[in-house]
């Protein structure tokens, strides 16, 4: 008999604003699982390699004064962004989001010890996955993942990438006119997606301009990753007229492409720098999730005719993952993509990590290491 300690990160209380570590707790006691009698058929068990910590994960943690302890768990948060497809945690459930890991016990046809999957399974150390019913759950290719880390599968080769690919693609000129000499703004420049972004307009002959917050990440992107300008949103101090002139100054010939993860004070500055035609694609509003309210594009964008915008649905790129990773991993290969993980050993640190990655203190993917 082999009996497994499972570790779980536990949602303790509600934010009133952003996430604490307080707000979480490892699971005491530690659960046991029993790997030769814990699964029923059509099921695996699943050791943990890597969990995720994402920003959007402040959405089903709800609001203090806002949300129950305990809310149905199938109520929806009005999240037009996402479908309506968070929903809101209960206080004491195991959260979290998606993970990577090899199989290691299965009551499945298609699915072997060894193989390595990925699934939304929270933070755990140890997850039992029902394949059928798990609608985000992926085998990953052998041909891939055993030339790169399979931490890429929550990142650059995951949906990030998926969602950094078809975004840009859609803000690509759709004339025959070059894009050289174009500028391209990217926000939270030096997030996951930001980076890939900026690495694939790089690569298309595009100026490109990032925000971001602080020196340290502003003089990496320009050093390392050779982006031509990079806006401090930090030095706007929440100003509008203030950032848009910051914006000005590093884009003199206004904005022709624009990839949002923002949201808020940064959409509406870079609004004022559009140029004719513009091409915007809001990719996520970090700076918005934990307010309550529904995000959606912002008005000014869908009403302006010189501008073609549109939002992201995650669920919509769910299925273009394989194709994505494929494309995605070939410019790896070929040195024109570079992953970039900021990785943290031991799910304890959890809740640390996830606080400070909402301080900022991230550049790349935000990682934890089982």
């Amino acid at each position: 008999m082999a009996i497994l300690s499972n570790r779980r990160i536990l949602f303790v209380a509600r934010p009133e604003n952003t996430p604490k570590s307080a707000h979480f707790t490892l699971s005491e006691p530690v659960e046991e699982i029993n790997s030769e009698t814990c699964l029923n058929e059509g099921e695996i068990l699943v050791k943990t390699l890597f969990l995720s910590v994402d920003p959007y994960l402040i959405i089903p943690m709800g609001r203090k004064g806002v949300h129950p302890d305990v809310v149905p768990n199938q109520t929806p948060y009005p999240l037009k962004q996402f479908k309506n497809a968070a929903t809101i945690a209960n206080v004491g459930d195991v959260f979290g989001g998606r993970g990577v890991g090899h199989v290691v016990a299965s009551k499945h046809d298609d699915y072997k010890v060894g193989d390595l999957v990925a699934a939304d399974y929270k933070w755990q150390e140890y997850a039992i996955i029902n394949v059928k019913s798990e609608l985000t759950f992926e085998k990953l290719e052998n041909e891939i993942f055993s030339q790169v880390s399979p931490s890429t599968a929550l990142g650059v080769l995951g949906v990030s990438g998926s969602n950094a690919l078809w975004g840009f693609n859609f803000v690509l000129p759709k004339d025959e006119k070059p894009i050289e000499g174009k500028t391209i703004v990217v926000s939270a420049a030096a997030g996951c997606i930001g980076l890939t972004v900026a690495q694939l307009a790089k690569n298309k002959g595009f100026r490109v301009v990032g925000i971001a917050g602080g020196e340290e990440k502003g003089e990496k992107l320009l050093s390392e990753f050779k982006l031509d300008a990079v806006v401090d949103y930090k030095k706007a101090n929440g100003d509008l007229t203030l950032f848009s002139q910051l914006l000005k100054e590093a884009a003199p010939n206004g904005v022709d492409a624009f990839f949002d993860n923002v949201g808020g004070l940064v959409a509406d500055a870079v609004y004022e720098n559009l140029n004719l035609n513009a091409r915007v694609y809001f990719c996520g509003a970090i700076s918005q999730y934990g307010d309550g309210k529904s995000i959606s594009t912002p008005e000014k964008y869908t009403n302006n005719p010189n501008v073609t915008s549109i939002t992201c649905f995650q669920a919509d790129y769910i299925d273009t993952i394989p194709q994505a990773r494929r494309e995605l991993f070939e410019l790896i290969q070929k040195g024109q993509l570079k992953p970039v993980e900021w990785i943290t050993n031991g799910i304890e640190q959890t809740p640390r990590v996830f606080e400070e990655m909402y301080a900022g203190r991230n550049f790349g993917k935000t990682l934890i290491q089982i």
